[in-house]
Parts: C-alpha cells; structure tokens; sequence
C-alpha cells in the first residue's frame, strides 16, 4: 500500500473589512520533501494577496499578483510537521460579508530523491465581517484585555476605544451593559 498523502492545511480567521490578515499554511502527516510548488486559489472579489513570511520553511518564492504560485527548494529534506508558509491578504473594503476561500493545488512536491510526495490540500480562509462585537481596542482579536480597555472608558479613563465593537450587545450604545 502506498502511504497516506500528508496533508497541507490553509489556516482561518474573522476579519473586518479592510484590513490585514496573516493566514498560515501547516502540513501534518510529512512524509518529508526537499521540494514544493503549489498554486494559491482565492476570493479574489473579497481578498488581495499582499505579502508573505517564512514560517518553519526558509526561502521561499511566491509570486504576489504574478502567477500567485508559492515554490520552495533545498538541499536536505523537510520532514516536520507543523506551519511552512505564512500568506498575507488584505481584505477588500468592499469585500462581501461571509466566508472568503482559500486553497492550495500543490502542482509538484518531491523527497531529495526525486520521488514524488502526494499531498492531500484542506482549503481554509477568511470570515469578512463588518464589525468584531467585543474587539474594543480593535487590535483583531477579543480576550480580558478588551474587557479591561471598556471598563477603564466607562470610568471616565482617556483611553481609545472602537465605540462599535464595543457596542456588544448591539444598543447602539458602549455601556456598562456591554461589559
């Protein structure tokens, strides 16, 4: 029996329209490879590809608005799991609210011994949302710290705070019923 293909993973995130976003792409199940080519498929009515990081794997090449193919080549085999490749999207300001695909075509991926390495591909994403309830320092991302920022506002602190986001309960108003 041939091996179970390993598998390339496209990460998930909630967005607010307009802004940035980092996206990684994992890989479980390797079986190890020296190199890799693959295509990025996406909501181009929703989603600009902008730039990428190395992330586990150095030295990669990915072409930003030319092709929009990622391709990584060395010199010993690459046999961890885990994050490969960070992509960077900027989300359009008139992008559609929902669920934004994106997903990988590995066009070619090979051990140093020139055999070929099957890969499955899961498609992750973006959630484009107009508003984050609950992100009241609007940094993307809700947790105590949020919390924090709207108690010490309602306290008559001179803090800043994303008056819409932290309308949580939707009363078209930041109060202590938000907290």
């Amino acid at each position: 029996d041939p091996p179970a293909p390993a598998v390339l993973q496209v990460g998930q995130a909630t967005v607010i329209k307009g802004r940035e976003v980092t996206i990684p792409v994992t890989v479980t199940g390797n079986p190890g490879f020296a190199a890799m080519n693959f295509k990025i498929d996406y909501d181009k009515t929703r989603l600009k590809l902008t730039g990428f990081e190395d992330a586990g794997l150095t030295d990669w090449e990915v072409g930003i608005n030319s092709g929009e193919k990622a391709a990584w080549l060395d010199e010993k085999n690459f046999s961890e799991d885990g994050p490969i490749l960070t992509l960077k999207f900027t989300v359009l300001d008139n992008a559609e609210v929902g669920m934004a695909e994106i997903a990988l075509t590995v066009l070619c991926a090979a051990d140093l011994e020139e055999k070929d390495v099957l890969f499955d591909s899961v498609a992750g994403g973006v959630n484009v949302v107009e508003r984050f309830p609950g992100d009241v320092d609007d940094n993307g991302i809700v947790n105590i710290v949020d919390a924090l920022r709207l108690k010490k506002y309602l306290a008559g602190f001179s803090v800043e705070i994303n008056s819409f986001n932290a309308d949580v309960n939707g009363d078209d108003t930041a109060d202590a019923l938000d907290l």
